[in-house]
């Protein structure tokens, strides 16, 4: 039960077994309104009334998108009183009138529970990884995966006034039933396009997450092997660029706008003043995406993002709250786990003999390294002396073997000149003599040069984006082309400095941003016209830039750059981080990770501006099943072009990845219905 839907560490767990049978009382002030099925258990449909919206604000949201939205009672009140007994058995007092509650949680007893502002943590890991799983399975329209199939769609047609979307039956020519191309879907061409380009074009920094191009495969039109971490950076980096350009403006800005959602939310640093206007815009943003996709798309998983902000204010970042830490030590758990017969004494002896280790290796001397003094990722140079002067107070480490090379005049010029306005005591020192470097580590970055780069034989990643803010409050995106390491000599100390030439772009005709969704995108063929190309190396940041897969005329030659997180610390603070704080009452704006945030502006969005081709575009029903399906409901139905009224036991997205067996269901029905007679409040 635990993790089922939320994954809840350390507190109470969401559960959403998959007849959704149990909700745990006061779920993360989850209110939805239930729909009910005629033999009494509850529907797998959920839908909206998060965040407090009430029922006629969601109709007045979405419009026409859900005209046959049946009002039943929301999950807002905790079940009070005590058990009665009913006809289908012992239920809460003012079940189905005040509540929708079948169960509480016996930790909701305890006396202080009632005074916890966060009672439920609900995991963000698992949260993000299902809703990019279902993005991502129904925009790439991947089979037997994704939200909308045939199931869905005759759910629009009973709940929604979305008629381009119905199913067609057979008339004429047609021998088999149509199912129209829906706007937020890719084609077989686009689909084929955007799988090559995360196969052969798409390439992170060492070390950013795993190689997902080796789970691409062209011939099904299918991607596998993708982890949690995978879905974490496919929605918040790689779906606004993969996406773009395929399907209509509208749709892709509300998917960007939770990508952009899940990207603040995330960040390792947070402000109290931007994720108050997350939690704010949340609901609307839910709202637009339930314009867009079918309901058996939302699932209570999707439903719990609202709630995602709130909780981030409470508990503070999320990666001291999320699950990854607690997959990796259930790995090492059932790592060390030798004998399956006696799992708690292989834990347990394993433990102990880890911790006795651990102890031990305190006393190890400094060199050796151990637990306590681990081997960095990436090479750091200790100096051989103190250096006096902050400019060579910046240690990186070398990573590979450096050549001897001549600077010409030009490029000693040019550097010297940045040198010199940074430290005006070194002019006396200076030799034409430095030594070049391909590869360099710094500020828990790896970097490459493009001629490193472009040597390798079959990359899958790469290190040569480089950005640096400059003195006119500019921000500079670039390429990394020669990493120089100049001496300086004076008497018996050496002093040395490392800086980068770098291929920068135009920050004014080749940069545009859009605010709104926390997008900068960069046009590498201009270039700076500028003589200061060169950079200290512990000036520099790391960033990665992503094509887009669609080479429309709006997005050709454009590529949008992300920002990497350094490896193994946080970035380096400074005054101006804490400048617009109050030192009495420490208010105001604190730092936020990434600048580029923007101010999260939901625009308007209207169904009707979506357009949609799908009358002429679309695919053939092959699936037996799902032409028995609808060979049923045209004959149930005389008048087949009017939807019939709305009744909750015929939504077949309640359980769209499989088909029910009307005995089956029974007896699971005669197992609930003794189940809860016997039931203690779990």
């Amino acid at each position: 039960m635990a993790g089922t839907a939320g994954g809840s560490w350390p507190a109470l767990p969401v559960s959403a077994p998959r007849h959704c049978r149990r909700f745990w009382a006061g779920t993360a002030g989850l209110s939805v309104v239930l729909l009910k099925k005629e033999k009494g258990r509850h529907c797998r449909c959920f839908w909206p009334g998060t965040a407090g919206l009430s029922v006629d604000v969601l109709m007045q949201k979405s419009g026409r998108h859900c005209r046959r939205l049946k009002a039943g009672t929301a999950g807002d009140s905790l079940p009070t009183g005590r058990k009665v007994a009913t006809p289908t058995g012992h239920q809460f007092e003012g079940y189905g009138v005040t509540h929708n509650w079948t169960h509480e949680a016996a930790l909701t007893k305890l006396e202080y529970y009632k005074d916890l502002e966060l009672p439920h943590n609900i995991d963000v890991m698992h949260t993000v990884k299902n809703v990019a799983e279902s993005v991502f399975h129904t925009c790439l329209n991947i089979p037997e995966k994704s939200k909308d199939n045939v199931k869905a769609r005759v759910d629009i047609e009973i709940l929604c006034d979305r008629e381009k979307l119905h199913m067609k039956r057979p008339i004429g020519r047609q021998k088999n039933w149509f199912k129209p191309h829906a706007n937020f879907c890719l084609d077989s061409i686009q689909k084929k396009e955007a799988f090559r380009w995360l196969k052969y074009v798409v390439m992170f920094p060492d070390g950013y997450c795993s190689n997902m191009s080796k789970g691409v495969n062209l011939s099904t039109g299918k991607v596998t092997g993708l982890k949690s971490h995978d879905y974490h950076i496919w929605i918040q980096r790689l779906m606004p660029v993969m996406l773009r350009g395929y399907i209509p403006e509208k749709v892709w800005r509300v998917l960007a706008q939770l990508s952009h959602f899940f990207r603040t939310l995330c960040a390792k640093q947070i402000c109290p003043e931007v994720i108050a206007k997350l939690q704010h815009t949340v609901p609307e943003l839910l709202c637009n995406l339930e314009m867009i996709f079918p309901p058996g798309f939302f699932t209570p998983m999707a439903h719990l993002i609202v709630h995602l902000a709130n909780e981030a204010l409470l508990g503070g970042p999320v990666q001291f709250r999320w699950q990854f830490c607690i997959e990796r030590e259930f790995k090492y758990i059932r790592k060390i786990t030798g004998n399956k017969a006696k799992i708690e004494a292989c834990i347990a002896e394993a433990i102990c003999l880890r911790e006795m280790a651990d102890a031990a290796t305190t006393y190890y001397p400094d060199d050796v390294p151990t637990q306590h003094n681990p081997v960095t990722r990436y090479n750091v140079d200790v100096p051989e002396n103190d250096p006096k002067l902050k400019l060579f107070q910046f240690p990186g480490g070398k990573a590979g073997k450096g050549t001897k090379y001549k600077l010409d005049n030009e490029e000693k010029d040019c550097i010297m000149l940045y040198v010199l306005t940074n430290m005006e005591e070194v002019i006396p020192f200076v030799s034409r003599e430095v030594t070049k470097y391909e590869k360099y580590d710094v500020n828990g970055f790896r970097f490459h040069t493009e001629t490193h780069q472009k040597g390798r034989a079959n990359p899958k990643t790469i290190n040569t984006g480089v950005f640096t803010k400059g003195a006119n409050n500019f921000d500079y995106y670039g390429r990394l082309q020669s990493v120089y390491e100049l001496t300086f000599n004076r008497t018996n100390v050496q002093l040395n400095i490392v800086v980068f030439k770098c291929h920068w772009f135009d920050p004014i005709g080749g940069q545009r941003s859009d605010k709104s969704i926390g997008l900068v995108e960069v046009k590498p063929s201009t270039t700076y016209s500028g003589a200061d190309v060169f950079v200290v190396a512990h000036q520099a940041k790391q960033v990665y830039y992503l094509p887009y897969p669609c080479q429309k005329a709006e997005l050709k030659d454009w590529e949008v750059v992300f920002q990497v997180s350094p490896h193994g610390n946080l970035p380096i603070p400074s005054d101006d981080d804490y400048n617009n704080i109050d030192p009495v009452t420490y208010e105001g704006i604190f730092y936020q990770e990434e600048q580029d945030f923007g101010e999260y502006i939901l625009e308007p969005f209207v169904q009707e501006d979506l357009g949609n081709d799908a009358e002429t575009r679309g695919e053939s029903v092959v699936d037996l099943k799902d032409i028995s399906m609808l060979e049923k409901l045209l004959e149930a139905n005389d008048n087949y072009d009017e939807p019939p009224p709305v009744d909750p036991s015929t939504l077949y997205s309640q359980d769209s990845d499989s088909d029910s067996d009307p005995e089956k269901e029974k007896e699971k029905e005669t197992e609930y219905e003794s189940e809860r007679e016997s039931d203690d409040g779990w």
